[in-house]
């Protein structure tokens, strides 16, 4: 578990930040939910902008099924390898524009982004700008809102997915969302698959929408620019 840096001890710890990422992508990453989306919905030699790529592996992947791929970090934690092949910056998601044209790319991808920005709102507004229209967002974020954490707040005060040793700080509601994204329309969400412990066991249940809304302890957002 990664703890939380401000925007200089980020630069300060870049080897340990590095092990961090490179121990697995982000939960929509992993079980190939995103890239679902994307296949579905871009056509390939679309341009795609990843945020916070991490290591680089689903810029590969993207790069496989024949996108043109661009990415920007608060840093540089690729891989040499996958460096060579693409379009990478570094850039304050914080602060700074995103070094890209308006209305650039076909599609943004954030995954597990936007929870550890200290002004959220601002990566918002840049996105939905270097997004051209009929554009797609695409964001992954802790579900909060599930039964677990509901429960777990109620009786301690704390959110599971914010507690002080993880580096998450932003929490978003599906209406904060809205209304930051003016311009762009929320058209799906997903959840990861719900499940409950029972005496320290995870019990898997069964793989519903309504459930996983629920019981998922991710969530994941596909807007798409109209405007």
């Amino acid at each position: 578990m990664v703890h939380y840096l401000d925007t200089n001890q980020i630069k300060d710890n870049k080897e340990y930040l590095k092990i961090a990422l490179n121990s697995k992508s982000s939960y929509f990453i992993r079980d190939g939910k995103i890239l679902e989306i994307v296949k579905n919905n871009i056509p390939g030699g679309s341009k795609i902008l990843e945020i916070g790529p991490g290591k680089g592996d689903f810029l590969m992947q993207l790069n496989e099924f024949g996108y043109s791929v661009s990415a920007v970090d608060v840093d540089d934690y690729l891989e040499d390898l996958v460096k060579k092949n693409f379009n990478f910056a570094v850039a304050d998601l914080n602060t700074r524009p995103l070094p890209f044209e308006d209305e650039e790319f076909d599609c943004l991808v954030a995954a597990a982004v936007i929870e550890h920005l200290e002004n959220g709102a601002y990566f918002l507004k840049e996105s939905k700008r270097v997004l051209k229209k009929g554009g797609l967002l695409i964001l992954s974020m802790p579900n909060v809102f599930s039964f677990s954490s509901r429960v777990i707040f109620f009786f301690r005060g704390e959110i599971p997915s914010y507690s002080k040793e993880n580096n998450h700080i932003t929490i978003f509601t599906k209406s904060i969302l809205i209304k930051l994204t003016s311009g762009l329309r929320l058209e799906k969400d997903f959840y990861s698959r719900g499940f409950i412990k029972i005496f320290g066991k995870k019990i898997w249940l069964p793989d519903m929408y309504f459930i996983n809304k629920h019981f998922g302890s991710k969530v994941c957002y596909q807007f798409k620019k109209y405007v």
